[in-house]
């Protein structure tokens, strides 16, 4: 039987050799080299990771990469860095960062089975969430708190600061006249509200014939008085920033007008919850605002006059912010 020739020491340490380059071929990462699937890449030694931007570029209708997992308390992705404070405007890159480079979403996130979306974490309860540049309103977002207090606290503060209105003054009418003018002057003054150097009162009168076709019309107006000339008055009906420019202790009634209402005998009713402020400045720049509501009735209510009582009626009220 022949004998096979024994290989010479150079043969062996060539076939050594080989093999070691194939296991470095077949299980090196890093630059230029595949991903190894369930294992750390570049490779097991801590000190080496890739320099250089590892890019994934798509051309699909679907998702360019897609991450998963079936295990039932594991996630699909974790991604961590050590990026500086301030983000991308200070050079430092976040951990994740979407760019939608058309008019599309930037990013979704979905719960599809537990009722809580997700937690953003800061390093301690007084950190920020997030922060943005958009000023619209986001839609369904409901806060419980604004600028660090909750909602029973923004109630207790604006109350503090606020004077509610209590009761509604409700009056008859004191005086009737074809002449609208003459049945104002001759109307008797119902005392509303005093604060700094202003008072505020209501007047309640009917006009004979100022409605449709000569019928009554009844007036319910608000009016503001000082006792400093050279006051400020912004009201809803009157505006003294131009002639005259001042309220002032002599200022015609009619031009330091606040509010006005009037109720027909064919519309009964007319009551006006005003959401605009009105504003008085006195001489030494203190600023008093406050709301005015106001509302007229004439003749009698299908219904009953109910609060209104008889007649031809007028209601005042007045809300305030700051103490009187």
């Amino acid at each position: 039987m022949r004998r096979i020739p024994r290989p010479s020491p150079s043969m062996i340490i060539a076939l050594v050799a080989l093999v070691i380059a194939a296991a470095g071929t077949a299980y090196a990462t890093g630059e230029g080299s595949p991903l190894l699937g369930g294992a750390r890449n570049p490779g097991s030694d801590t000190s080496k990771a890739l320099t250089k931007e590892t890019q994934i570029i798509g051309n699909t209708s679907g998702y360019g990469t897609r991450q998963s997992n079936k295990s039932s308390s594991g996630g699909g992705a974790v991604y961590g860095c050590r990026s500086g404070a301030g983000g991308t405007p200070a050079k430092n890159e976040p951990c994740i960062r979407a760019n939608n480079l058309s008019a599309g979403l930037a990013f979704e996130l979905v719960s599809t089975g537990g009722d809580t979306g997700g937690r953003i974490e800061t390093k301690d309860g007084n950190g920020k969430p997030f922060t943005t540049n958009a000023n619209g309103v986001a839609t369904g977002l409901n806060a419980d708190r604004v600028d660090s207090l909750d909602a029973d606290q923004i109630v207790t503060n604006a109350r503090a600061g606020l004077n509610p209105l209590k009761t509604f003054a409700i009056s008859s009418s004191t005086a009737s006249n074809a002449d609208e003018a003459s049945a104002r002057a001759a109307a008797t003054e119902v005392a509303l509200l005093q604060f700094g150097p202003f008072t505020l009162y209501g007047k309640c009168f009917v006009d004979t014939d100022g409605g449709p076709a000569a019928s009554p019309r009844v007036f319910a107006e608000v009016y503001a008085r000082t006792t400093q000339d050279g006051a400020l008055l912004d009201g809803q009906t009157d505006n003294l920033t131009g002639d005259p420019a001042f309220l002032n202790t002599g200022t015609a009634e009619t031009e330091r007008q606040v509010d006005t209402e009037s109720a027909d005998s064919g519309s009964l009713v007319g009551l006006d919850l005003d959401d605009d402020l009105s504003v008085l400045v006195a001489t030494d720049a203190s600023a008093f605002e406050f709301h005015v509501v106001i509302g007229a009735k004439s003749g009698t209510l299908p219904a009953g006059n109910g609060v209104w009582g008889d007649g031809s009626r007028c209601g005042f009220g007045v809300s305030r912010f700051g103490s009187s």
